[in-house]
């Protein structure tokens, strides 16, 4: 039988004790008095914190557990339609492409040493220049935050990619996105400036009618509920898409400058590049077929 905790309200159940306290304060509460597997009311959820249970559901069984539609059309809001917002079975090709480079046991080890000593040594700066008699704040999310930037922009992992591309080598340590983005260092990129406390200003300690209309949205039709979160004046609403504009304008230069130094035989054993080379075969195969045809004609 799973256990639960005690409703405080006929309403909320116990989303406002889950969302407007400290994050993770009643998580782990609930964890230790209930155990690896809680149920909650106002919605028909389970709390799920077994690491075997959460790896066999982000791992392998990834099309068993479907997402809930609101919630997919929150994440369309919010990441666009890519790999977090895929559901259905010809989504889930490219889940199933891109999966084995980055898995959740993969994803962890892109950061690199360099990129963690770098963080090292800025809270040490920090701490050494506090005049708080040794006691000092750090905002660990938002560091860790811009690590990840640095991590995804010239962070190496090793023998994800086991392809011979047209570059005269075979690469086993191959780069992620090959950019500096210096997020550690400063935060004067612009996707560095954007990300700044992005998740707090979105989901941090959300008001009781932000929470009563997350809970409601799922009896709205999806048409009606996409049209809301793409239109909606609420500030958190306009800070995800703001996020998201400027993050699909960067991604989209990033590509066009991977494909235009491929074009050029200048491409790097980064995961843009490797991505882009089929990309670049089948232009330059389909050129050619389109010249001998006019040649023929």
């Amino acid at each position: 039988m799973i256990r639960e905790p005690q409703s405080p309200s006929f309403i909320f159940g116990n989303l406002l004790e889950l969302f407007q306290r400290p994050i993770g304060e009643a998580d782990f509460a609930w964890q230790s008095q209930y155990g690896n597997i809680v149920r909650f009311k106002s919605e028909d959820r389970l709390l799920v914190t077994d690491p075997e249970a959460l790896r066999r559901i982000l791992n392998t069984s990834t099309q068993t557990y479907s997402k809930l539609p609101n919630y997919r059309i929150a994440s369309r809001m919010l990441h666009g339609t890519g790999l977090l917002w895929a559901d259905s079975i010809s989504d889930f090709q490219p889940v199933c492409i891109m999966l084995p480079g980055f898995g959740m046991n993969e994803c962890k080890e892109f950061l690199p040493i360099d990129c963690a000593e770098a963080m090292s040594i800025k809270w040490l700066e920090i701490i050494g220049s506090s005049d708080s008699r040794g006691f000092v704040t750090i905002n660990v999310l938002a560091w860790v935050s811009r690590g990840a930037l640095d991590a995804m922009g010239y962070g190496r992992v090793a023998s994800l990619f086991n392809l011979r591309v047209n570059l005269n080598c075979v690469h086993t340590s191959t780069a992620v996105f090959d950019v500096q983005f210096g997020a550690i260092k400063d935060d004067l990129h612009p996707l560095v400036k954007k990300c700044k406390n992005y998740l707090g200003d979105i989901f941090g300690l959300p008001p009781s009618k932000q929470i009563f209309l997350q809970a409601a949205s799922k009896y709205i039709p999806t048409c009606i509920l996409r049209r809301l979160l793409e239109n909606g004046s609420n500030a958190r609403l306009v800070r995800a898409r703001d996020v998201r504009t400027t993050v699909t304008s960067i991604a989209k230069v990033l590509v066009r400058e991977k494909a235009d130094a491929l074009l050029q035989g200048r491409g790097n054993a980064d995961v843009l590049t490797l991505l882009g080379a089929p990309w670049y075969y089948c232009s330059s195969l389909t050129t050619d077929v389109d010249r001998r045809f006019r040649s023929q004609g």
